[in-house]
């Protein structure tokens, strides 16, 4: 029902239970629709999981979003998280240059990561208290009683019915419904989409995805002689550290991570096909040994986390704009829209952006007769 009182009727399937799919389903139940949201994993989130752990708060996806998000704001006032919401405590970051740590300028260490563009130079990240999972965690228990929720339940093609969408479940029977969001890969949307929407869609399945790993390390805070007065540190250009490219030292940076008693850091890699496969215990020591080259901790880790990503992030360069832009014009009029990091940009406030454009499409004053109207 919408706020108002009012159902549309109308049934719409979202494929996808990532931050952009759980933020479509959750504006589209609240215009009335009637939707079923289908994710692959046995979870909802995607990437975006917070674990508490031994007195530790560990992110294993994005450790917050840029500060100036007006769309995530307000996304948490409409889920009632705002006074959740922490900001960062430093502001400064470092290099490491290969011998020793640098301050930086900010906004230096973002534009070194690619992250400028997206976030604002200098213009700092924000989460809440509980971690990035306590939006995921909002957004389901908002869902679970207003939408249907299939985790586990990949969809393996859809097709087009009219002014209508057939779904084809892995498991179960073909289902139709008025309107599709996908908020999957691109090389899915391909495999969904390549015989409805034609060569499109089929051009998908050249989108890219970066593997990544990142490794959380906890140190007794007496171990590291560094001041820790940072949000972390870059990895300076032409310097190797095998395939680490930044560290957040995450207790510093936001609280509740840890206890004064003890440390959290939080290395990134841009790992090997070899890296990926290697165990939990591998990734720890791995990271210990570029910890010990750049903080120089007087004894060894107490508890270590990993998290391995072999599809990571979705590249979204020219070619891949080009992309979206050539299915979207096919998709045009139609009731099928696209949302998600791998058609519209990586981040968090590009991802809730997507998904709240994607829901608005669907609104009834946006939509007559199957056609979108402005």
């Amino acid at each position: 029902m919408t706020e108002s009182g009012q159902s549309t009727g109308r049934r719409v399937a979202i494929v996808g239970g990532g931050i952009s799919g759980l933020v479509a389903a959750f504006r589209s139940v609240n215009a009335g629709d009637r939707v079923t949201l289908f994710e692959a994993a046995k979870r909802f989130g995607g990437p975006l999981e917070s674990e508490r752990s031994a007195g530790f708060l560990v992110e294993h996806g994005a450790e917050g979003f840029v500060s100036t998000s007006s769309a995530v704001r307000k996304l948490a006032r409409d889920l009632d998280l705002t006074s959740e919401i922490i900001e960062q405590q430093v502001t400064s970051s470092y290099s490491f240059e290969g011998n020793g740590l640098v301050r930086l300028e900010p906004g230096v260490a973002s534009a070194r990561l690619g992250l400028a563009a997206r976030s604002g130079a200098g213009a700092g990240v924000a989460t809440f208290r509980l971690g990035m999972g306590q939006l995921v965690d909002a957004l389901v228990d908002e869902l679970r009683e207003r939408a249907e929720l299939r985790p586990a339940a990949a969809v393996r093609r859809i097709r087009s019915a009219g002014n209508a969408w057939q779904l084809e479940p892995s498991s179960g029977c073909t289902e139709a419904f008025d309107a599709v969001i996908l908020a999957c890969d691109g090389r899915a949307a391909s495999q969904l989409l390549g015989d409805a929407i034609g060569e499109p869609a089929k051009q998908l399945s050249l989108s890219r995805r970066v593997p990544s790993i990142t490794v959380s390390l906890a140190y007794a805070r007496a171990a590291i002689e560094h001041p820790l007065d940072g949000t972390g540190f870059v990895v300076a250009p032409g310097v190797e550290l095998e395939h680490c490219i930044a560290c957040t030292f995450a207790s510093a940076k936001f609280a509740g991570r840890a206890s004064a008693e003890y440390a959290l850091v939080r290395l990134f890699f841009r790992p090997s096909a070899e890296e990926l496969l290697f165990s939990e215990g591998r990734l720890a020591e791995l990271a210990a040994r570029v910890c010990a080259r750049v903080l120089q901790p007087s004894s060894a880790p107490v508890r270590a986390w990993a998290s391995v990503w072999p599809d990571g992030f979705a590249v979204v360069d020219a070619e891949q704009q080009a992309r979206v832009r050539a299915l979207e014009a096919a998709l045009e009029g139609r009731s099928l829209l696209v949302a998600g990091a791998a058609f519209h940009g990586a981040g968090i406030d590009a991802a809730v952006c997507s998904g709240e454009r994607a829901a608005a499409k669907l609104w009834p004053q946006r939509f007559a007769l199957g056609r979108y109207v402005s």
